[in-house]
């Protein structure tokens, strides 16, 4: 259950479902996960500054349950920034990877665990 989230000051008029749709594939396809696990949210126009001025930049979250670490990290690394600089014009980007353990994760009222294991 891959998430993604971009935040930017790039214009809301950049963000398309296409944007969405190619990242969301991107990660999916690195992470071994089919697109439809994948969640990607993008929050537009926020007020961002490197350096203390506001210069065109984007964070993006990439957050799993598993597949993440320093080699695959690295692999994934240049697809997203490519995608989000071919997209949303930007130039520079931070990424972060962060792999969370399932007990930290919820879905409807239940956390992970306890969710898969419902259909058993």
């Amino acid at each position: 259950m891959p998430m993604v989230t971009v935040f930017t000051n790039a214009s809301r008029a950049l963000v398309t479902e296409a944007f969405a749709t190619e990242l969301g594939k991107s990660v999916g396809t690195h992470l071994n996960r089919p697109e439809e696990y994948v969640t990607v949210r993008v929050v537009p126009e926020q007020l961002m500054f490197t350096g203390g001025k506001p210069t065109p930049f984007a964070h993006v979250d990439v957050i799993s349950l598993s597949g993440l670490g320093p080699d695959k990290n690295r692999e994934m690394a240049p697809d997203i920034t490519k995608i989000v600089e071919e997209h949303l014009k930007i130039p520079k980007i931070l990424l972060t990877f962060d792999r969370i353990d399932p007990t930290d994760c919820g879905i409807d009222g239940k956390t992970f665990p306890t969710w898969i294991s419902q259909d058993e």
